[in-house]
């Protein structure tokens, strides 16, 4: 159970990122 946990956390934090990074290219595209 503690592996899926810290599988979903590393998965979640993943993501986190590629959209954090997504959105910083936005708006410098649009300002």
């Amino acid at each position: 159970m503690d592996l899926v946990k810290t599988h979903l956390t590393y998965a979640v934090r993943e993501e986190v990122e590629i959209l954090r990074s997504t959105i910083v290219e936005l708006e410098s595209k649009v300002f």
